[in-house]
């Protein structure tokens, strides 16, 4: 469902932990994004602490997260293309 409403070019899917985490990447138009599906809250609450050490703006459902997959600085923000996903969008403090 998190995929279909972003209306994704394509997909790759990644399984890190059979029980726990399921990784798919989402390419649209020049860019990966990955949505992280968690049955653990403490590997999404790592993650998160990662993106926002990063600077790295993110959406967060219930036991889902999409961000950038392969975010590179200086590149243009990623916020305007999370607007399709679902979640609530966390931007960086500046």
């Amino acid at each position: 469902m998190v995929a279909e409403r972003a209306h994704c070019d394509g997909f790759e899917d990644y399984r890190l932990d059979a029980r726990d985490n399921w990784v798919f990447t989402c390419q649209k138009s020049d860019r990966m994004f990955g949505i992280r599906a968690d049955a653990d809250p403490s590997n999404r609450a790592g993650l998160i602490e990662k993106l926002r050490t990063e600077k790295q703006p993110y959406k967060a459902g219930h036991a889902f997260l999409v961000y950038e997959f392969q975010h590179a600085p200086g590149r243009p923000d990623p916020a305007t293309d999370l607007k399709n996903f679902p979640g609530t969008l966390s931007l960086p403090d500046s």
